[in-house]
């Protein structure tokens, strides 16, 4: 089953300046992307944050790769 990003991504203008987060966390989105960047594991990544689930992580990829797909228009 696809992870849809949206459904653990948030953000809000009052937490970490509006950055994009683990929904019901203070982990950016960024944070999480430069580990996997760096060569941890996912299992890795769990390990240091407890309360993180898989699905978050991968969340993190599908919100990269919604941002890597957006297109605009030159004017």
């Amino acid at each position: 089953m696809p992870i849809n990003w949206r459904e653990h991504v948030v953000s809000s203008s009052d937490i970490l300046r509006g950055k994009p987060r683990i929904q019901g966390t203070r982990i950016p989105v960024s944070l999480i992307l430069g580990y996997l960047a760096t060569g941890k594991t996912h299992d890795q990544i769990l390990q240091e944050f407890p309360d993180l689930q898989q699905d978050q992580i991968l969340a993190c990829l599908d919100y990269a790769r919604d941002l890597a797909n957006f297109e605009t228009v030159a004017s």
